[in-house]
């Protein structure tokens, strides 16, 4: 599925912005090396960053 959505990135346009919640690095590199290599968002950093993170994936 996220090969899936990664192939869909075309042109520059993105169209996953990974939230990790409880979660690492590590952890997401064991399970999809493809979506620990995205930029993305830790809820860690608190719920007004992943918000800001996520309406500016939107625009």
């Amino acid at each position: 599925m996220v090969n899936g959505l990664a192939s869909r990135e075309v042109g520059g346009k993105k169209v996953i912005l990974p939230v990790w919640h409880d979660v690492g690095f590590d952890d997401v590199r064991g399970y999809s090396p493809t979506l620990a290599d995205r930029v993305a968002v830790s809820t860690n950093e608190g719920l007004e960053r992943v918000v800001e993170r996520l309406l500016l994936a939107m625009k």
